[in-house]
């Protein structure tokens, strides 16, 4: 109401800024909650769990790929995990597989979460709603310009139409897949960007209406709409301000020391593990080539702001798994799954601890809640053969044949 009212009354940089501000403070709430609640974003994806039966169809597959993609975006949820990083991450810390698997989420926002963190999503949702807010007035512009007899334009004839078309494209197209960020043409996807500021500026413009601005010593549009207004950099200053005070609390500086030990446990094992020098990352993890402890380190410290934490404990669990310390790991892995009963890699790894244990029904209960067919448990069984520790390989082969007859 407020909003409209200031709008009537001719105050529109004010109403604009006024929803800025609730834009950017709803953003910077989700945000919070996303990386401290985790279990609200979980039961929000829960309805496209597997259930007993592996993918049977494109679509179910893409659904389950998402709801995947989201767990590994909320180990890395303030940093990202890094440019071009998805994939053996995906593999190594989702499927739980020894080879990569998937290039990317096949969804453009995901990917941005996944790869730069919420601060780079929302950067780039605020690049969308800059160029939407520099369409609309090259509109108006047009309108407010046309002359008798002289038909209709849809907006100002420089290139701000064919940019914010390929937007409208890239941003359809990119609910379902990512043709840009998700591979080497990255840079392309900024490019509708760079043209609209760059018609903005008033740089080319061939329009007679825009040469009369320019022979009277106006710029084109406003006065680099492109950039922050100052409402807008009010707005955007509140919400930084109630996104400091809320990562105050706990359960976000546990977020944020998990994503840290993330990163770290990513950078070292993947910039080591290539397959197939190495068999498997749990063998890079018992070598001496590689160190965790920083990690490891980070993990505790989430715990110890936050002994719930899901990104920690299930981190924690994979490790010490590979090192051989399986009671450490159940307990790790318990915590995880009472958190965030809904992530795939809790469930393998939980059912993977129950089943080394001899608990190979419950172990099997767990494995039929996610999709195997990749061969994970087969590769599982062969890794604890290797290790010698045979009794644990036939318990894991004893839990997947009952995994077969219960489904």
């Amino acid at each position: 109401w407020l909003v409209l009212r200031l709008w009537a009354a001719g105050r529109r940089s004010l109403a604009v800024g006024l929803v800025a501000l609730l834009a950017l403070t709803a953003v910077s709430v989700l945000a919070w909650l996303t990386v401290s609640v985790p279990q609200l974003v979980q039961a929000g994806v829960s309805v496209l769990d597997s259930g007993p039966q592996p993918p049977a169809s494109a679509l179910f597959s893409r659904l389950t790929l998402l709801r995947n993609s989201l767990d590994l975006a909320l180990d890395y949820p303030f940093t990202g995990l890094g440019l071009a990083g998805f994939r053996m991450a995906y593999s190594s810390y989702v499927l739980l597989m020894h080879v990569a698997h998937t290039i990317h989420s096949h969804n453009l926002f995901l990917n941005l979460w996944i790869e730069q963190g919420l601060p780079g999503l929302v950067i780039f949702l605020w690049l969308l709603a800059a160029a939407i807010g520099s369409g609309v007035r090259s509109w108006r512009t047009e309108v407010g310009e046309k002359r008798p007899g002289a038909g209709f334009r849809l907006l100002a004839p420089d290139c701000r139409f064919a940019a914010l078309t390929t937007l409208v494209v890239i941003v359809l197209h990119g609910l379902v897949d990512d043709a840009f960020y998700g591979s080497r043409g990255v840079l392309l996807l900024f490019l509708p960007f760079a043209v609209m500021a760059r018609a903005d500026m008033g740089v080319g413009d061939q329009g007679s209406g825009i040469r009369e601005r320019k022979a009277t010593g106006e710029r084109c549009g406003n006065p680099a709409p492109f950039i922050l207004t100052s409402a807008l950099a009010w707005a955007l200053a509140w919400a930084l301000a109630l996104a400091l005070a809320l990562a105050l609390f706990p359960p976000a500086r546990a977020a944020f020391q998990a994503n840290l030990g993330a990163v770290d446990q990513t950078r070292a094992e993947l910039s080591v593990y290539h397959w197939p020098a190495w068999q498997f990352q749990d063998e890079l993890r018992r070598s001496a080539q590689i160190d965790l402890a920083s990690a490891i380190a980070r993990y505790d410290a989430a715990l110890a702001l936050e002994p719930g934490n899901a990104t920690a404990n299930r981190r924690l669990g994979q490790i010490q798994l590979s090192l051989g310390q399986y009671a450490a790991a159940r307990r790790h892995l318990e915590a995880a799954y009472a958190a965030a009963p809904t992530q795939r890699a809790t469930r393998q790894l939980l059912g993977e601890s129950y089943a080394i244990a001899g608990e190979t029904e419950q172990a099997a209960a767990l494995w039929r809640t996610v999709d195997v067919s990749q061969g994970q448990l087969d590769l599982r069984r062969w890794w604890y053969g290797y290790l010698g520790e045979q009794q644990r390989a036939a318990w894991i082969g004893e839990a997947a044949e009952r995994l077969e007859v219960g489904r």
